[in-house]
């Protein structure tokens, strides 16, 4: 039996100390959080606030953090000790605690741990909530949707409940949402537009970037995407994932399932610089380069000014962008031409097709008015047309999409 006071009024402990009501009482603990499944028979007399959990790595403690939090943040405000405990004080209370102190001091999570170590030198989360303490952190002690890190994680666990599962309907509530309602949208970053796909018959707009699994066919991040890049793993397997900016389960894959090809894009003919190709010698090539009379700038600046079109052309057609900067060339989303099509994530809006529990069909738009079919799904993965397998693969055909800057 024993318990540490980690900040003053904020303890730690295990299941014998939330039972021994004269110590609770002499430290000044009016509010017990429990982490552990279980009937507790703990006096009536306390302020408890229990979260079914077990100590184990594929349970979800994420998403119990923000309200276990926010329960020891009131109770603390109003002058109560608490006391956070589990069976043994070591592993979940533990991570509810460093939780707490990453939040409320804003630290890193082995900042947050050496803290509690300081006077509970035994506590050792396991595996599964130190990669949940990570990604709590990395989305700035947020739980959302819009964060996708915290997407992939809830993307991992929903496809092992799938492929796992009983065939009941997966959990979509942590799905990306796009296009984002007012109520889900966060302040837009000023300055570039982004890339997009969107339906090629109705134009009602599907994805952007930051939605695509990377398995090596993506081109360079563009400038409106917030989110770090971090460097892309494959995984040896089918269903195994990195949580990272660029995910996606990927193994080269060779005959088995075979994707037609697209054909590759139009070359746009390029006119040589090189006087050789022109027929013309280098010195030639020169000679006509160099202008045969030189106009001083303020002779320039005359000239323009007294040209209204060409004056037109020297001021902004619209509005620049805060801080005067020019925005830099926007890539393609799909960089090889090999690939058959976008690889999403699951989207919200795609709730009417994954709602039936089928593993696999087709994806259709979104738009009740137009329902053209856009590609197609399986949860155990798709071959792309690069020969890579992405799971899970919700690919969406190029022909069927327009790719877009807005």
């Amino acid at each position: 039996m024993s318990m540490n006071e980690v900040t003053p009024g904020l303890w730690i402990g295990d299941l014998p100390s939330a039972l021994d009501v004269e110590k609770l009482r002499g430290h000044g603990i009016q509010c017990i959080l429990s982490a552990m499944r279980g009937r507790l028979m703990i006096k009536q007399t306390f302020i408890r606030y229990q979260i079914q959990l077990d100590d184990t790595e594929d349970e979800d403690i994420l998403r119990h953090l923000l309200p276990s939090i926010e329960f020891i943040r009131a109770e603390l405000e109003k002058g109560r000790g608490v006391l956070v405990h589990c069976h043994a004080g070591i592993s979940r209370s533990a991570t509810v605690m460093a939780a707490y102190l990453m939040y409320s001091k804003h630290l890193d999570t082995e900042a947050a741990l050496q803290m509690i170590r300081s006077v509970r030198p035994n506590i050792e989360p396991n595996q599964g909530f130190l990669r949940q303490l990570e990604i709590f952190h990395q989305a700035q002690y947020k739980i959302s949707h819009r964060d996708k890190l915290t997407r992939m994680y809830y993307m991992e666990r929903t496809l092992d409940e799938v492929m796992n599962g009983d065939g009941s309907p997966p959990e979509t509530n942590m799905f990306a949402k796009y296009p984002m309602t007012p109520s889900d949208s966060s302040p837009n970053t000023p300055g570039y537009p982004r890339r997009r796909i969107r339906c090629k018959m109705c134009r009602h707009e599907l994805a952007t970037k930051e939605h695509m699994l990377d398995h090596g066919q993506l081109g360079p991040a563009t400038p409106a995407i917030d989110m770090p890049a971090e460097p892309r793993r494959s995984s040896g397997s089918g269903r195994s994932f990195s949580i990272s900016q660029n995910v996606g389960s990927v193994t080269p894959y060779g005959e088995s399932l075979g994707v037609t090809e697209p054909p590759a894009p139009e070359k746009t003919p390029v006119t040589s610089t090189y006087p050789s190709d022109q027929g013309q010698s280098v010195a030639t090539a020169v000679e006509v380069s160099v202008p045969t009379t030189f106009i001083s700038p303020s002779d320039l600046v005359a000239e323009l000014s007294l040209n209204p079109k060409l004056a037109a052309l020297r001021s902004p057609v619209g509005p620049a962008p805060g801080n005067g900067s020019v925005p830099p060339p926007s890539a393609p989303i799909l960089a090889n031409h090999k690939c058959s099509g976008y690889f999403v994530e699951p989207m919200k809006w795609m709730d009417p097709f994954l709602s039936t529990g089928v593993m696999a069909g087709k994806i259709v738009c979104p738009n009740t008015k137009c329902g053209a079919k856009l590609g197609n799904y399986d949860w155990a993965g798709v071959c792309c047309g690069c020969k890579e397998w992405v799971t899970p693969g919700f690919c969406i055909n190029r022909s069927k999409v327009d790719e877009i800057i807005r």
